[in-house]
């Protein structure tokens, strides 16, 4: 079987991660001179630059959730709505390595990103969401694990889109079996 077989192969089968799949594209594809799809499994296995171009797939719309103090020192936890001009504080960009998003999903609970104080102070001068004697303390987006990630055990891949990926990129690009049976 030929690397390229191993690939599609294990494209297909949950007990090959997705970080082991990569590393294999990143192999074939040095061998076929394909240098733009090594640089992009590269950069799926290490993470993306900050001013790195993200592929759609690693563009999360997300729900945020708001964290409201009260009186007494009490507290409320509720999903706040996007308010128009905040679109961007309720999108993630994924610039992670796939390793890093890979323990996110096998997490016991769902990943968080905190806003800064600032962004939570200009939010709640909107008045989009407010609850009556409390105001806006917190918020975060909240990035929700699918429930085939949290049923998976370690060690299998709930990122299907990764792996589609993987196993497609070589024939997409139009890159073909050398003659020589060399992959």
């Amino acid at each position: 079987m030929t690397l390229l077989d191993d690939i599609i192969t294990g494209s297909t089968q949950s007990s090959v991660a997705t970080a082991d799949l990569l590393r294999m594209v990143r192999i074939a594809t040095y061998r076929l001179g394909a240098s733009d799809i090594s640089a992009w499994a590269k950069r799926e296995l290490d993470g993306y630059a900050d001013d790195a171009n993200l592929p759609g797939y690693r563009n999360l719309q997300t729900n945020v959730l708001g964290i409201f103090a009260g009186p007494m020192q009490s507290r409320i936890s509720q999903q706040i709505p996007e308010a128009p001009g905040f679109a961007d504080l309720f999108k993630v960009e994924l610039r992670q390595p796939i390793i890093e998003l890979q323990s996110f999903a096998e997490a016991e609970e769902d990943a968080t990103r905190p806003w800064t104080p600032y962004q939570v102070q200009r939010y709640e001068k909107t008045g989009q969401y407010q609850i009556e004697f409390y105001g806006l303390f917190s918020a975060s987006n909240v990035l929700t694990r699918s429930k085939s990630s949290r049923d998976h055990r370690y060690g299998q891949e709930p990122c299907s889109r990764f792996r589609a990926r993987a196993a497609n990129c070589l024939t997409r690009c139009g890159i073909r079996r050398r003659p020589d049976g060399v992959n």
